[in-house]
């Protein structure tokens, strides 16, 4: 006959170790929220415009729309990509979205403007400054991830 203290205790570690399990789980699952909502605020930080307190210029708004993301490599400035004559753009998030969406957090994520002149706006060139509209978002990274902790933790918890 088996001891029911053993049993017990065996049904027991079973429960302790499928709760352990579920937590590791939802905790995981909660630090890749928080990255890729992160990852995503830096990125739209580089190209917020100068209107709403960014530090990205808008002219054709060319630039803006040039930028990508990849998991693969870093996406490459290339020469001559610029605007057409007169013509006006808007950026579009759903591929950085889509990217970020299947992103294996804790693996590189690169985002990079391919506009040709790229970086003659984030460093400056013939004298003229530099916008630093990607140093400046990424030297925010850790402030948004803690907001973005916060906010989770408000969602979850409900405080």
């Amino acid at each position: 006959m088996q001891n029911p203290k053993v049993a017990s205790h065996g049904i027991e570690m079973a429960t302790f170790s499928a709760q352990v399990s579920s937590w590791v789980a939802e905790t995981r699952a909660r630090i890749d929220a928080v990255a890729r909502q992160s990852a995503q605020d830096v990125i739209e930080e580089t190209r917020k415009p100068r209107s709403r307190g960014g530090r990205m210029r808008y002219d054709t708004g060319f630039l803006a729309s040039s930028l990508m993301a990849s998991t693969a490599s870093m996406p490459n400035i290339k020469n001559g990509n610029r605007p057409d004559a007169g013509g006006s753009y808007s950026p579009d998030s759903g591929q950085v979205s889509l990217v970020i969406a299947g992103w294996n957090v804790g693996e590189p994520l690169y985002a990079g403007f391919t506009a040709d002149y790229a970086l003659h706006r984030e460093y400056g060139s013939n004298g003229q400054a530099g916008d630093a509209f990607v140093r400046s978002a990424a030297m925010r990274w850790q402030e948004f991830v803690s907001k973005n902790a916060r906010e989770l933790k408000r969602r979850s918890t409900g405080f």
